[in-house]
């Protein structure tokens, strides 16, 4: 599967950490988020990154206390999302955010329009050329694990996609039987095999 192209990967775990959860590049996330809460909560200004090597509670932090009570969590899901336009159509800051973590990594510099600073920078800091020996090689190791995550949903989907269908089918030819239907007609219709459908007759 080519998901190297000549840009980072933004849906690969090295992407996703280095674009959004370094130090370097905060402004990415902070574009991110505001995207998606400031109209609820008004704009974020800026962040902290804790180390995520020694997380744990804070002195002031307490187990099984409320932290904050306008704390939420708010679920971007990308797979909901299939733009049909170009990165340049495209006028909503969420719909931009979405479609460039799944398709940086195929983009251009051209497809983005030159008012779309933010999205510029990132494509520039997207390059694979700009990565150190050692982060390439990161870099591989998370693409490999990444498509071999893909492959196995896309599998389980086509199978649960499958085994609908054939459902599907299934509930059809118990319908014709039911209101005395040829054999041969029901054969025809749904794709069944006569001892198929014999069975489903049996199983009445």
């Amino acid at each position: 599967m080519d998901t190297i192209g000549n840009n980072i990967n933004l849906l690969t775990d090295f992407g996703f950490k280095r674009m959004f959860g370094t130090e370097p590049y905060k402004k990415n996330l902070i574009s991110f988020l505001n995207a998606f809460i400031k109209p609820y909560f008004g704009p974020v200004t800026d962040i902290n990154y804790r180390n995520t090597e020694q997380l744990g509670l804070l002195p002031n932090e307490k187990k099984n206390e409320i932290f904050s009570e306008k704390i939420c969590f708010i679920l971007v899901d990308l797979t909901k999302f299939a733009a049909k336009m170009n990165f340049g159509q495209l006028t909503d800051e969420r719909r931009k955010w979405c479609y460039a973590i799944k398709n940086m990594w195929r983009m251009t510099d051209t497809d983005i329009p030159t008012e779309d600073k933010i999205f510029h920078e990132l494509y520039e800091d997207c390059k694979i050329s700009k990565l150190s020996e050692m982060e390439k090689n990161e870099y591989e190791k998370s693409i490999l694990e990444y498509d071999d995550v893909k492959d196995a949903i896309d599998y389980h989907s086509r199978l649960a996609k499958a085994e609908g269908i054939a459902e599907t089918k299934r509930q059809i030819a118990a319908e014709m039987l039911k209101a005395g239907i040829d054999l041969y007609i029901i054969t025809q219709t749904t794709g069944l095999t006569e001892e198929e459908i014999t069975m489903l007759n049996s199983q009445k």
